[in-house]
């Protein structure tokens, strides 16, 4: 028996919700995973390019929350000054970037964008010229 003009504008009808539902779903799944926090565990040792350890050098610990469903990002900027090991636990935060920088050595920058345990790194700063021999801004000021 053929169907009537109303069952199968049913049909259709059902089949667009749910064709609707399903995209929405997945571009809710996007959105939910850029506004989600993790905590970072981040550790390890600063060297020279001999592997000897690094004393007093000046760190910029950036941390990014995605805001307003993920179109914008609030950062949250602290300055330390670590000799040989660091440390730094990060609550709640979507990345989280970590600037070093020593008088007469390039910067070196490690940059994170899922939570958990980053330990046993080994950040080496190399002597150089350029922007990155300078000296570090001090830990009083904040770096636009």
């Amino acid at each position: 028996m053929p169907r009537s003009s109303t069952a199968k504008r049913l049909a259709l009808g059902v089949t667009a919700v749910l064709v609707a539902v399903c995209i929405l779903v997945a571009v809710g799944a996007g959105l939910f995973n850029r506004l989600r926090y993790d905590d970072f565990a981040i550790s390890g040792d600063v060297v020279d390019e001999q592997g000897n350890p690094l004393d007093d050098v000046k760190v910029s610990v950036t941390g990014g929350r995605f805001i307003k469903f993920g179109v914008e990002t609030k950062y949250d900027q602290r300055f330390a000054r670590v000799s040989r090991r660091f440390r730094f636990d990060e609550r709640r935060y979507s990345t989280v970037s970590i600037v070093f920088f020593k008088a007469e050595f390039q910067d070196q920058e490690l940059y994170f964008t899922s939570g958990g345990e980053h330990t046993g790194l080994r950040v080496v700063l190399k002597r150089g010229s350029g922007p990155a021999s300078y000296p570090a801004p001090p830990l009083n000021r904040q770096i636009p």
